[in-house]
């Protein structure tokens, strides 16, 4: 197996930190009060959050290289016509 050595390999049980910042504050406060109050685990949470929103974040990618390459195929068509009726006088 090759590994990328670019990125770190996360492994169970490894810690994920992220920092707080001014305005968010607020807004860690009142999350992790509602965890604590509705009993849900935070990280838990935070997890399944990260999942979802990396799946969205793929699938935005996958529909616009689609658009892109759809993009150039229409342009390639164009140009192609455009050709023909120009340099061969259709």
């Amino acid at each position: 197996m090759v590994r990328d050595t670019k990125y770190k390999r996360y492994r169970n049980g490894d810690q994920i930190h992220i920092s707080v910042t001014k305005d968010f504050a607020d807004t860690a406060t009142e999350f992790f009060r509602f965890c604590r109050e509705l009993g849900y685990n935070p990280s838990e949470v935070m997890r399944g959050a990260i999942a979802d929103w990396l799946e969205k974040q793929k699938e935005i990618q996958r529909i616009y290289k689609e658009s892109q390459m759809e993009k150039s195929d229409m342009l390639g068509k164009v140009i192609e016509s455009y050709e023909r009726s120009v340099l061969y006088e259709e």
